[in-house]
This record gives structure tokens, C-alpha cells and sequence, in this order.
């Protein structure tokens, strides 16, 4: 009797310690804390931790990055320093506006069509730049993505190209997401709209 009480305890012991053991797979990865629905916000043109979405026109930008706070005084009478503003910088066929960690382009000849462009430079659909991985994105986002090498056209809103970018590409319509990675870490994300914006 005592030695199949013991059998038993042992037989339960061992299925303790297996359901305690998950599922087998690598814990090291990101992807459970990564829950926005990427293909959604894709669809709807907008990363959802800017403020500004594609077609916005540069007044909705803008307004999107003041800071009210600006106005107000310190107490030694000083002006407070604001939040974000907006750099516009103007080339030939395109304007670019500029946040810090946002840069928002279109082209002059569709100005009427609003921004055609946003890059983030931060935290996108719940992608932290330079800690989310290629295989975080890609298992995250569960769609079928087009994996390309950038070309430097590509790569023309870093301030520096210094040296080669991979691209998991996302479409949606008109409407594509890029995810660039160097080293397999995120260093930057597109929206563009194709349709209002010459490559």
C-alpha cells in the first residue's frame, strides 16, 4: 500500500512540474506585450502612438504637437519651456515637418492631400526602436510581409545613412508600413500613403 501511495504522489509531482514548464518556446521574446492590432491602424493609415494620421494637413500637425503649456510662466516670470514644436523645412517638391522623434512629409504638388509620410524614430504600434526585434514584428503582427534591403532612396529621413537597413514591408490599399531594422533591431517605421507620395 505505501509504495503505490508513493507511485502516486510521485506520478502527481511529475505533472506538477511539467505544467509548470510552459510551453517550450523561447521566453526571451516581446511579442505577448505586444497588442495593437497593426494591420487595423495600417488599414486606417496611422501609427497610434502619433498623433497625426496620413491625409492630416500641416496645420492638424501643428496642433497635434503644441503644448499649451508653453504659455505659462515660471515663477520667477520666465516663460516655461513648451513641449514639442514643429520644424518645417522646405525642399523643392516636398516639405518636411519635424517633431524630434516624428517627421512628417508630403509632396507641395498634393499639399491639398495632407501628409503622405510619417516616421517615428520612437515607440510605434507598440514597437520600441532599438529593443523590438525582427522576429518580435514579424510574429506580432502575423501577416505575410515582404522583406526587402533598403536602398538609400529609401532611407532618405535618416539624417545619416551609415550603412544598410532590412525592411519588413506591411500593405494595406494604398497604405504602406515599413519597419526598419539594423542588427535585426527597430530603428525606424514608415506610414506612407503611395498614392500621394512619388518613391
Amino acid at each position: 500500500m505505501k509504495k503505490r501511495i508513493a507511485f502516486f504522489l510521485t506520478f502527481c509531482l511529475l505533472f506538477a512540474l511539467a505544467g509548470c514548464g510552459g510551453n517550450g518556446a523561447d521566453d526571451t521574446s516581446n511579442v505577448s506585450s505586444y497588442d495593437v492590432d497593426v494591420l487595423y491602424y495600417l488599414g486606417v493609415g496611422q501609427i497610434p502612438e502619433v498623433g497625426v494620421k496620413l491625409g492630416d494637413s500641416e496645420e492638424q500637425v501643428c496642433a497635434a504637437y503644441s503644448d499649451t503649456s508653453s504659455d505659462e510662466e515660471t515663477q520667477d516670470g520666465g516663460e516655461m519651456p513648451g513641449g514639442d514644436s514643429v520644424e518645417k523645412t522646405e525642399g523643392e517638391q516636398t516639405v518636411q515637418l519635424s517633431t524630434g522623434g516624428e517627421l512628417f512629409y508630403y509632396e507641395k504638388a498634393r499639399a491639398e492631400q495632407g501628409v503622405s509620410v510619417i516616421v517615428s524614430f520612437g515607440t510605434a504600434y507598440g514597437f520600441q526602436e532599438n529593443i523590438a526585434l525582427k522576429d518580435d514584428v514579424r510574429a506580432a503582427v502575423n501577416a505575410e510581409a515582404q522583406e526587402l534591403t533598403a536602398t538609400p532612396e529609401q532611407m532618405f529621413f535618416f539624417p545619416v545613412v551609415d550603412g544598410s537597413c532590412d525592411i519588413l514591408r506591411y500593405t494595406s490599399g494604398s497604405y504602406r508600413l515599413d519597419f526598419f531594422f539594423r542588427d535585426d533591431f527597430l530603428v525606424a517605421t514608415t506610414l506612407t500613403d503611395t498614392e500621394n507620395w512619388t518613391d
